[in-house]
């Protein structure tokens, strides 16, 4: 297949376009060949080049892509995990370097792994991965493919949307701080109610929603109408809220359409659809994740260390299964593409080499919130102050050291290497390294997250009155404007030193 293939595609494809959906299955077909052909040329303008069709250098490339990719998801799902650890004072209105989603907390039930959950997560892995090996026995390897990916796209609507959602979020808080303006200005927040009717009102949504509204007389007229005719609505008989933000709508249908469109075009089949689908997959595994402890995470990254051996070198059960199903559970790049001979060889890490380790990382990046918070007992919470990040950063460079090492030993020894086999003893050598330089070793294995509760005596202030002594100090400063290059995340001398320069939301 080469460039004249897509070019012939190309006016079936712009009438598709226009409007000419005469025949559907016939259009969704062109759309779906015109996709495959744009992604084998795009492989061929990239990797087709007289550099890298030496081995080496096109695998380095595809190496680096893989790498950087793992490394964003990884990154991402970590701060989207960040909120108020358990020894944090509530986010106050009155602190300098509030945003209104400090105070947004998860609604649902996370899953949290503790001990005996991660016992059996390896054999429940295994039973997963021997049922895929059986089933490519017994069914074509496309028809499975085509399955499991329809099956994929009706759960993952939710996690395309959450992705969006938390980059959203994070970009309005941004420039809100940056602009020095609210974030509801660019992030407004709504909440929808079901209450029941104690006032006994005519059926029907109310008349005055329609008033005109195009003046601003006319928009005056029609507030004091619908004050007139609302009631207040007493907290009894509120049945049902539903708290939401722009973004919130906004994420949601882009992540539909794009849940739409993948279906559409067949994306397991497409490598950058397929990487897409699997890196928003992942960010929101990595979030919804959550070990609870250091114990249980050294213990989870040992025994999936021993399952990832066994499946590499001990059968060729993984291997199968990687090569013959087309779904998003690993990242894909090409490292090889010639036009001349047809072909597209690439390069692939699983997701499960990036998810396992990226819980693990991100149990990190919340232990470095809640040791600053220890060491500051008097700061609230708020997602814009700037601490230090000693074990995120040593575990992710811990990472990034281990897939190189990986990728390293598979030129080496031409064969596929379990990645987790790395990954794993350098992660974890990186987390107790750090705590052994920081005489933390005791604490850090002591450490757990309850997820259920905040430790007592953290809702003891009225965060709609007062400030911490901290807070007000700042404040102080900040109205005097002594220095007007002060970093507002000044920590008084009496209680710590100044905090660390990074924020908590990159």
């Amino acid at each position: 297949m080469n460039s004249s293939y897509l070019t012939n595609l190309s006016p079936k494809f712009n009438a598709i376009l226009n409007g000419n959906f005469s025949d559907i299955p016939n259009a969704i077909h062109i759309c779906r060949q015109y996709a495959r052909a744009l992604s084998r040329e795009v492989s061929f303008t990239i990797f087709d080049h007289e550099m890298l069709h030496d081995e080496r250098n096109g695998c380095i490339l595809s190496e680096l892509l893989i790498m950087t990719t793992a490394l964003t998801i990884i990154i991402i799902g970590s701060y989207a995990t960040i909120e108020k650890p358990m020894n944090a004072l509530e986010p106050n209105p009155a602190h300098p370097l509030f945003d209104q989603s400090d105070k947004d907390k998860t609604s649902n039930k996370l899953e949290s792994i503790d001990t005996p959950n991660a016992i059996f997560m390896p054999f429940l892995s295994c039973i997963g991965l021997l049922s895929l090996y059986f089933l490519l026995k017994k069914i074509d390897a496309a028809t499975l493919s085509n399955l499991i990916n329809a099956f994929f796209l009706i759960i993952s609507n939710t996690s395309f949307s959450y992705t969006f959602k938390f980059l959203y979020k994070v970009a309005c808080r941004k420039m809100a701080h940056w602009t020095g303006v609210s974030s509801l200005t660019f992030n407004p927040r709504y909440c929808l109610s079901l209450s029941k009717d104690t006032k006994i009102h005519s059926n029907g949504m109310e008349s005055e929603t329609i008033l005109p509204e195009s003046t601003e007389r006319e928009r005056v007229i029609k507030e004091d109408a619908l004050l007139r005719v609302r009631d207040d609505i007493q907290p009894k008989d509120q049945i049902w809220n539903q708290y939401f933000t722009r973004g919130d709508l906004y994420c949601s249908f882009v992540g539909m359409t794009l849940n739409a469109s993948f279906a559409l075009l067949d994306y397991g089949k497409i490598w950058f659809l397929s990487n897409t689908a699997a890196s928003l997959t992942s960010i929101y595994g990595i979030f919804r994740l959550r070990i609870t402890s250091f114990r249980t995470a050294t213990l989870i990254l040992v025994m999936f260390c021993i399952y990832d051996i066994y499946f590499v070198f001990g059968t060729s059960v993984m291997e199968s299964v990687a090569l013959n199903i087309n779904v998003p559970a690993k990242l894909v790049f090409p490292r090889y593409a010639s036009r001349k001979t047809d072909v597209i060889a690439t390069s692939m890490l699983g997701l499960g080499d990036i998810v396992l380790p990226g819980v693990v990382i991100a149990l990190c990046l919340r232990y470095d919130l809640y040791n600053f918070h220890a060491s500051h007992k008097l700061t609230e919470f708020h997602h814009l102050q700037k601490y230090s990040k000693p074990y995120f950063f040593a575990s992710l460079v811990s990472y990034i050291i281990s897939i190189i090492m990986a990728m390293a030993a598979s030129q080496i020894y031409q064969a596929g290497q379990p990645a987790l086999l790395y990954v794993s003893p350098m992660v974890l050598f990186g987390i107790y390294t750090t705590a052994i330089l920081k005489h933390q070793v005791s604490d850090l294995w002591k450490y757990e997250e309850n997820m259920e509760r905040d430790e007592d005596g953290n809702k003891a202030v009225d965060i709609d009155v007062l400030c911490s002594k901290e807070t007000l100090q700042l404040v102080a400063e900040l109205e005097s404007d002594q220095d007007s290059d002060e970093d507002p995340d000044y920590i008084p001398d009496s209680e710590g030193n100044e905090a660390e320069d990074w924020e908590s939301d990159e």
